[in-house]
């Protein structure tokens, strides 16, 4: 193989959900990323790729995978934008190993999603690193953002890195980023752990923090430590060792292989399952074997989607171009609606703890799941048959239809819910209402059935004798309405 040979193929995708001052400002989200390099690209077909990738999908659902709009504007379902690096390289220096691992980036870039949802993608081949160990370690240690446990020697040994860098940021941004966006694991504060690494806080920008701060945008990142993983590689002995059928057992080698457990859960070391009844099962539900005999396996995880082919001209041509182009919008378009359903059940459990937040929070809830569910939430994108196989495998993995029902299950009863104490809130005003008329009412009927007349000043003049029978009739029907009020009113049980 010569050393233009593409090896394999890796991505990292980072979801968050970001505000600003609790608002989702599309427009803010826009400058301050033009600010610091990132241009907004739509999608525009200007080859035959371009062109195989957006006919592959349903029109419906085209609009959730791309945004065609050349004009940026705020009714949107998606938008992308692609920071502006070049010859940049995705840097893994890990501890105790002599040379770092150095990727080629071929894209960084930003899918934003009107619900307030956006996955940072870093998209990289490997020229330099054939074997499978080094793939193992490339997708392990390239994906962490922060350490999963403490102390960080002991963390560092096992999957996280001791630095990240990308390399070739524009001249403009030469001040800002010295050249390389450097990620730095040393811990000077316990106080907030789960943190943007500093190559991530750089490349959007000082106006991006992952604390809330006033006329900032804050980032929230949506799952742990992980980077979504996807990953094509091209090895003839891998992928034979992988899809070789045992005519004794009558099924393939993966089905109880570690190698291929290692693969799809991105273990680098040994398989963190070791059980001989559970392995096989994993496996099966997480592997797509409609192409093996080709020598071509997919697995799917709920951290990874992983394309394990031969090499040869259909495997590193047409197979990894459709990696790079339509499985990759599928996996990006169901992370998405991961991380959507993440979000919504964290604003649940945050509104549910405060009830004063109902009145306010719930119908900008439901609102917003609605536009999720009919923009967003697709059972099913493509009218080829492997892409409906593949997709709902990935929205299996990741339990998306399972929490999606239970998500819309909270809602309604947390919309029930607001609804009956704005219906009890309205109960209470039309009762003090109720009772302010009844104390008014008997006053009202003694002076009807006196008269007006009785406050003229003739009527007055010529009956000043008797004023105080006529003020003792109106101020004696005070009390009487509220000895009425006390005997109508509900008792304390029945208040509760």
């Amino acid at each position: 193989m010569s050393e233009n040979t593409i090896h394999s193929y890796h991505a990292f995708l980072f979801p968050f959900r970001w505000e600003k001052d609790g608002k989702i400002d599309l427009n803010e989200f826009k400058t301050e990323l033009e600010n610091v390099g990132w241009k907004y690209e739509p999608f525009t077909i200007k080859t035959a790729r371009d062109y195989n990738e957006f006919i592959y999908f349903y029109e419906y659902a085209r609009e959730a995978i791309y945004n065609t709009n050349k004009i940026f504007t705020p009714n949107q379902t998606t938008y992308h934008f692609n920071y502006d690096i070049k010859n940049g390289k995705y840097i893994i220096k890990i501890k105790k190993q002599e040379k770092p691992y150095e990727l080629n980036i071929e894209e960084i870039s930003i899918k934003v999603y009107e619900t307030g949802i956006a996955i940072l993608s870093f998209q990289m081949e490997n020229r330099n690193y054939p074997e499978i160990k080094d793939i193992k370690k490339i997708n392990d240690f390239g994906r962490r953002t922060y350490p999963q446990y403490l102390p960080l020697d002991a963390v560092q040994e096992s999957f996280l890195a001791e630095s990240i860098e990308i390399t070739g940021a524009p001249l403009e941004l030469k001040e800002t980023f010295k050249d390389y966006i450097n990620l730095d694991f040393d811990i000077t504060s316990y106080q907030n752990p789960a943190r943007l690494p500093r190559f991530i806080k750089n490349l959007l920008g000082e106006n991006f923090s992952d604390n809330i701060i006033k006329n900032k945008i804050f980032v929230d990142p949506v799952v742990d430590d992980r980077m979504f993983t996807l990953c094509w590689y091209g090895d003839d002995k891998t992928a034979e060792h992988l899809t070789k059928f045992d005519t004794e057992k009558q099924c393939y080698a993966y089905e109880t292989d570690p190698l291929w457990h290692e693969l799809i859960f991105i273990d680098n070391d040994t398989a963190t399952c070791e059980s001989k009844i559970m392995l096989p099962k994993l496996l099966r539900e997480r592997t797509y074997d409609r192409w093996i005999d080709q020598g071509t396996l997919f697995g799917i995880s709920r951290y990874s989607f992983i394309l394990i082919t031969k090499r040869g001209w259909f495997p590193e041509n047409i197979l990894l171009n459709h990696f790079k182009t339509m499985y990759y919008q599928m996996v990006v378009l169901a992370l998405a609606q991961r991380a959507s359903i993440l979000d919504f059940s964290k604003r649940i459990t945050r509104i549910s703890k405060v009830k004063s937040l109902f009145s306010d929070k719930v119908p900008s809830l439901f609102q917003d799941y609605l536009r999720f569910v009919n923009k967003m939430c697709l059972t099913e994108v493509t009218a080829q048959e492997q892409g409906i196989e593949m997709y709902d495998m990935m929205l299996t993995c990741m339990k998306i239809k399972e929490n999606n029902k239970n998500i819309e299950g909270e809602i309604k009863t947390l919309h029930n819910t607001a609804d009956l104490i704005e219906e009890k809130r309205t109960a209470k005003a039309i009762n003090k209402i109720t009772i302010i008329g009844l104390y008014l009412l008997l006053p009202s009927l003694v002076i009807g059935f006196l008269g007006m007349s009785v406050f003229s000043k003739s009527f007055l003049c010529l009956h000043i004798d008797k004023w105080w029978l006529w003020a003792g009739y109106i101020l004696i029907s005070f009390p009487v309405a509220g000895f009425i009020h006390w005997l109508i009113r509900p008792k304390k049980e029945e208040r509760k």
